[in-house]
């Protein structure tokens, strides 16, 4: 499997597209930090501790994997690549995972890049303190966990479908479509102060909202630092989120391992 992990990863990182969204992603990020700065110019913020910005880039992660990653495997279905492999001695699994780590590789180096240059930036700006740099480094070992289960979302969509298109296609509807009941969940969650105050909704309610709302990649992307905010608040937050994310990625790669060793291969 290294080899064909080596060989996968090769190809992503000679791909134009790759790296043209590396470089762009963390300028998405400092115009997120930069707009925060003209938006709130009074608010001390404190380095390390605004990670909305540096972690805004995960909720596209989706997309980027289906632009990049996506494409170049269901390129090897079409082609006619993917036989070649399992000529070659490959069992589907090595490929499946191969594949799947590819991504999430890929996914990764985005995600390092991004941060280190969002990083600079915020560094130059705000004053650091220790728990700011604790709450930095859980949240950069938490984000591993929605990159992996967007990889393993993206890899089902594109083998379901066998095609380039298709698969890319099929795999941004579904992130687009996993993203509106976290966005929903979000915001009552992000009013729940005053939700609770006007009786519009209870403590049971919002317990339940933040549950469900740690199941979705989108939702953990999106809250991933404010976990710690809610368990300061007195908030029950259930199983904690990397855990119940992480169980969807362990669900989305199981049924796809299984549909890929036992699917006929056009």
């Amino acid at each position: 499997m290294i080899k064909l992990l080596s060989a996968n990863l090769y190809r992503l990182f000679h791909s134009l597209l790759y790296w043209v969204i590396c470089l762009l992603i963390p300028v998405y990020n400092i115009g997120s930090f930069l707009s925060n700065q003209s938006l709130y110019p009074e608010h001390d913020f404190v380095a390390l501790r605004e990670n909305s910005i540096l972690f805004n880039h995960l909720g596209c992660i989706g997309f980027i994997a289906a632009l990049t990653a996506g494409l170049l495997i269901g390129d090897e279905f079409e082609s006619g690549t993917l036989r070649c492999k399992m000529v070659s001695g490959h069992t589907r699994n090595s490929i499946y995972l191969s594949y799947f780590l590819m991504i999430l590789v890929g996914m990764l180096v985005i995600h390092v890049v991004s941060i280190g240059a969002s990083l600079v930036v915020e560094l130059i700006f705000y004053d650091v303190t220790m728990e700011g740099i604790r709450e930095f480094l859980v949240c950069l070992a938490f984000s591993i966990v929605p990159i992996a289960c967007f990889s393993a979302i993206v890899l089902l969509c594109i083998c379901l479908s066998q095609k380039k298109a298709l698969g890319t296609v099929i795999s941004v509807t579904a992130v687009i479509l996993m993203s509106f009941p976290a966005g929903q969940l979000q915001w009552y969650i992000f009013y729940s102060p005053q939700l609770i105050s006007q009786g519009a909704l209870t403590r049971k309610q919002l317990d339940t909202y933040l549950i469900l709302e740690r199941i979705f990649p989108d939702g953990f992307s999106n809250q991933l630092i404010n976990d710690i905010g809610y368990l300061s608040r007195g908030y029950f937050t259930g199983l904690p989120a990397p855990l119940t994310c992480g169980i969807l990625t362990m669900i989305f790669l199981i049924i796809g391992m299984v549909w890929f060793e036992d699917t006929d291969l056009k």
